[in-house]
């Protein structure tokens, strides 16, 4: 999530747009398999900068198919890409494990859990 923000940072720069990912975006960029790397994900965030109808780019923006697949749960969802996730939610929440729970929708113990886990620490984060 960190490179796919960043890339829309920059996009959004070059064409003098304000624009942020919603929700169906970030489960389809987290989802989609992403066989170009970077520069097709780069690609992608380039043409939901343009297709934007509004401030907020969604999933068909992006232009990338998204597969039905199962269920996943909460703790998957935070942890996905190698915590990913769970890292962007505490750059986000500077550090706060109250917040960062709550943007990834799971218990504050599965978050002290999770970043005992990935060997992270809240304080690297304020």
């Amino acid at each position: 999530m960190i490179i796919a923000n960043a890339l829309l940072q920059r996009s959004c720069k070059a064409h003098r747009r304000k624009l942020r990912f919603g929700g169906s975006a970030l489960e389809a960029i987290v989802h989609h398999p992403w066989p170009g790397n970077v520069r097709e994900l780069e690609n992608a965030v380039e043409r939901a900068v343009l297709m934007a109808g509004g401030k907020v780019v969604e999933a068909r923006d992006l232009g990338i198919e998204v597969k039905d697949r199962p269920a996943a749960s909460s703790e998957s969802l935070a942890t996905g890409r190698s915590g990913g996730a769970l890292v962007e939610a505490l750059v986000r929440t500077r550090g706060n494990i109250t917040q960062a729970s709550r943007l990834l929708a799971v218990s504050r113990p599965t978050m002290h859990g999770l970043i005992g886990r990935y060997d992270l620490s809240a304080r690297d984060f304020r």
